[in-house]
């Protein structure tokens, strides 16, 4: 659930730093050791939350840093888990300005600001389907977090996962098929610490493919050809705040680490359009920054660069 990690990186500063807190079609092509993220031909813009302004905004940046520009400018409140539609004209994000967190979609220039969850309880973390014609999202409404899907208009709000534990981040897959997402209805005591799951878009053969019980998994993403899922983990005993970014098959095999073992977070990735790159969140710089990297983890590079705490990309 990003909001955790969003206070999890809070705690870190306030404890480790004394910063200021604040808060899909793949070519499969191997990859060329030449090109670096801004000569990628991505020719995408980032979207992404940050504290920069005094409280959470959603900024758009192009995929080498340059031109980042607040388009939420709702000074009163915070807006933060942003998402592109799949057409790119509408951004899907969450707002507490009604007083809960509610769903909000705009157009990809800000304008247009719409509630469209308008539920009294929290509803958070949402995602497009493949076609722009669905968005899933978490709702507590039922007394826990749990995996809701309506159409991108609001309407036919329903829940999916049914389950009496806690469920987040959900993520389409780009066949359509699929709802990758996180869980903690299999994690060890004391800490129920979540997997990665995945299940069919009607919310049937929900499946643990991480399978790391005793640590954490969690914000899984799929890439664009629906053969990997990149997600955050904490695999080392000694220290919550070792978020790492890994990626896996879709069926959970060939795990494989992509960041460095650091005490910094390393968290809530995401892939490029083409697939050859993967942005996140990392504090290793002493305030959350957006870095990119080749998506076998070379060139790990901080694109935002700024002096406030930036978040939750999509690219």
């Amino acid at each position: 659930m990003k909001y955790k990690v969003l206070l999890l990186i809070a705690v870190f500063f306030i404890i480790a730093c004394d910063h200021e807190s604040s808060l899909e079609l793949l070519n499969e092509q191997e990859f060329n050791d030449s090109e670096t993220f801004a000569r990628n031909g991505n020719g995408d813009q980032i979207v992404f939350e940050s504290g920069r302004d005094g409280n959470g905004e959603i900024y758009v940046m192009n995929d080498d840093g340059t031109d980042q520009t607040n388009i939420s400018n709702n000074p009163t409140a915070d807006d933060f888990n942003p998402a592109w539609s799949p057409n790119r004209k509408k951004i899907v994000y969450t707002s507490n300005r009604d007083g809960n967190l509610e769903i909000y979609v705009m157009n990809a220039n800000g304008t247009g600001q719409t509630n469209i969850s308008n539920n009294a309880t929290n509803d958070s973390e949402a995602a497009w389907s493949h076609n722009g014609k669905e968005i899933v999202f978490v709702s507590d409404r039922d007394g826990n977090d749990e995996i809701y899907v309506m159409n991108a208009d609001g309407t036919d709000q329903t829940n999916i996962s049914n389950n009496l534990s806690n469920d987040g981040d959900p993520s389409w897959s780009t066949s359509g098929k699929q709802i990758a997402f996180e869980s903690d209805r299999d994690g060890n005591p004391p800490f129920f610490l979540p997997d990665v799951f995945v299940m069919n878009v009607d919310g049937t053969d929900q499946t643990n493919i991480s399978n790391n019980p005793d640590f954490l998994d969690g914000s899984p993403v799929w890439s664009t050809n629906g053969m990997k899922i990149v997600f955050h983990s904490v695999r080392e005993p000694v220290s919550l705040f070792n978020f790492e970014i890994w990626v896996m098959n879709a069926d959970g095999t060939d795990q494989t680490q992509l960041t460095d073992d650091n005490p910094a977070f390393e968290a809530t990735p995401t892939w490029s359009t083409n697939g050859k790159h993967i942005a996140f969140l990392s504090t290793r710089d002493g305030n959350s920054q957006i870095y990119v990297m080749k998506a076998d983890g070379t060139d790990q590079t901080n694109i935002s660069n700024n002096a406030g705490n930036d978040g939750n990309p999509d690219w």
